[in-house]
């Protein structure tokens, strides 16, 4: 070991310390100097992308990752991991490379298997996934990932097979551990497209309840959250945050996850003025470098009341400089993360240039859509029916309160009429913006929405399809509607 690789493994201890102590400030910094190193050694760049990826530095995380000798020489799994971070700060097709780097290596890899394919389907390449899942169950049955995301690239040919496939290894996995839920959610999606909604009604109710017996979420806090947030007024002129000429300005897409958050966005990046951003945590990020504090979850109470006394300009500078690259030079970027609803007040004080969009859907079919979806752990409220109901009406409140405060800066898009006429949509948005009248004509609109294109949240899927009006889904789990209609949602 070199003295410069003793130099590099301290700094990384010191890092992985301070973000063990709560820290988010110096890990991120760290991280940044570790990327410049000249000669980083090839082992220390999985740890370092680790501590780049908490701060969403994308640009740092290419320059550790995206390196000829570090795919030459490291093992297939490493560059598996590597593909995986790539592709979460928005760098597909570095994640791509880096995936087929470790399959040339080991092509029997189900890792790299199984995340290649997920990214072919994020990527509106159906056949290229379904082959890749296919070859990662071969490789290994138990790999209950895989199967879920067959599930969710789903196809008439072969279902009943495939049903049957899931059930036996369902019976195999060991109660309480991911491949339980991973099988049983599988399950739901194929029996669902079958038509079996009794017995896919069976398989979510069990599935759900093994994935929030894995969860910490505390609902309490959760209604803290939304108490505290209800309650914070305006901030003093002395805080007002501005940035001199800021290279792009952000729309900000709200909403309940699966109302239609990515639709909206998909259409929008169709637009000549708007980068379609993604899903990212970058305010979230910018406010825990500016508090030096690090939390699970978009936001605290206890930080909102922190950032409620401090000047969010230097977090609104710092944004500006690292997502820059991301709005690829057009003057509006969409970012897109229906949690940021949380966000909505401080993005709002923070960035006043910045526009809000709050996509609405039935409340019931949104609910549904949320409880049938296995979220990483972005909806911990998702998989219990209180809890579920408990969050909508939390979000409704909040969106009211924020609407009462920010007049003109949110503009409320209605799922159902975006579907029936989604040109009316783009229209109607663009106004909002600011932007010159154009004739759409329903050129804006193609089968795929998303054509040419990654998308990365859970509507990877739908959004491929041409837009439509969907038919009612709840209707056909009544157990549910009654559920939500007791707790007052409908």
């Amino acid at each position: 070991m070199t003295i410069q690789d003793a130099e590099v493994l301290d700094a990384l201890r010191r890092a992985q310390d301070a973000l063990r102590s709560g820290a988010f400030r110096a890990p991120s910094d760290i991280a940044e100097t570790l990327s410049l190193a000249p000669s980083l050694p090839h082992a220390a760049r999985i740890p370092v992308a680790q501590l780049l990826a908490q701060s969403l530095d994308g640009t740092a995380l290419r320059r550790v990752l995206v390196h000829p000798g570090f795919f030459a020489d490291a093992p297939a799994q490493r560059l598996a991991e590597a593909g995986v971070m790539l592709s979460g700060v928005g760098a597909h097709r570095e994640a791509e490379a880096a995936l087929d780097a470790a399959l040339a290596k080991e092509p029997t890899n189900v890792a790299a298997l199984y995340f290649r394919a997920t990214l072919a389907m994020f990527a509106g390449q159906r056949e290229r996934a379904i082959d890749g899942l296919e070859r990662a169950i071969g490789v290994n049955n138990g790999f209950a990932q895989s199967h879920w995301v067959r599930a969710m690239v789903g196809g008439d040919d072969g279902r009943s097979a495939r049903i049957d496939r899931l059930r036996a290894g369902l019976s195999r996995a060991t109660p309480g551990y991911d491949a339980e839920i991973y099988f049983g959610f599988a399950l739901f999606n194929e029996l669902h497209d079958a038509g079996e909604h009794a017995a896919a009604w069976a398989y979510l109710q069990a599935a759900a309840r093994a994935k929030r017996a894995r969860l910490a979420y505390d609902p309490k806090a959760q209604a803290a959250l939304f108490e505290a947030l209800c309650e914070m007024g305006g901030r003093p002129s002395s805080l007002a945050a501005e940035v001199d000429e800021p290279p792009f300005q952000p729309v900000v897409i709200v909403g309940m996850h699966r109302s239609g958050t990515t639709l909206l966005e998909a259409l929008l990046g169709s637009q000549p003025e708007i980068t379609d951003g993604g899903e990212s945590y970058a305010f979230s990020v910018e406010w825990k470098y500016l508090l030096d504090r690090n939390w699970r979850g978009v936001l605290t109470a206890d930080a909102a009341r922190a950032l409620r006394d401090r000047s969010l300009a230097p977090a609104a500078r710092r944004y500006f400089r690292r997502q820059r690259p991301r709005a690829c030079g057009k003057p509006l970027m969409t970012e897109k993360l229906p949690s940021n609803a949380l966000n909505l007040g401080l993005i709002a004080e923070g960035f006043p240039g910045a526009r809000f969009l709050h996509v609405v859907r039935d409340p019931v079919e949104t609910c549904f859509s949320n409880y049938r979806t296995l979220f990483s752990d972005a909806c911990p409220h998702s998989y219990d029916l209180g809890e579920l109901a408990a969050f909508q009406k939390g979000h409704s409140r909040l969106m009211a309160h924020w609407r009462a405060m920010y007049p003109g800066r949110i503009l409320e898009v209605d799922f159902d009429a975006m579907t029936r006429d989604p040109a009316a949509t783009i229209a109607a948005v663009r106004r909002f913006l600011g932007l010159p009248e154009v004739d759409l004509a329903g050129a804006a609109i193609s089968a795929d929405p998303a054509q040419g294109r990654t998308v990365t949240s859970a509507s990877a899927m739908q959004v491929r399809r041409s837009v439509s009006p969907p038919k009612p889904v709840a209707v056909r789990y009544p157990d549910f509607v009654r559920a939500m209609q007791a707790q007052g949602v409908g």
